[in-house]
């Protein structure tokens, strides 16, 4: 699908981008999942588990922020096409 409109080829590459980070998000979620589970079968190295936990939290909001921003973004675009 070839397309000479800037915003066109803006919005398709927003898009791909988001489906990108929805993906990623997904898989630092199940992570997070995984080292709380396994916190709790190895009790001794719980406290690291955890720890790890948290910076994949961290990572999280950071991927929820930019699919905020893009959804915005593309909203916005698709919008603007309509008006």
């Amino acid at each position: 699908m070839a397309t000479d409109n800037p915003k066109e080829v803006g919005l398709q590459e927003l898009l791909l981008e988001k489906e990108r980070f929805e993906f990623e998000l997904d898989v630092v979620l199940a992570e997070i999942e995984e080292y709380r589970e396994l916190s709790k079968r190895l009790p001794a190295h719980q406290h690291k588990l955890l720890e790890m936990s948290e910076k994949s939290r961290i990572y999280s909001i950071t991927i929820y922020a930019k699919l905020n921003t893009l959804n915005n973004t593309i909203n916005m675009l698709q919008e603007s096409k309509i008006s």
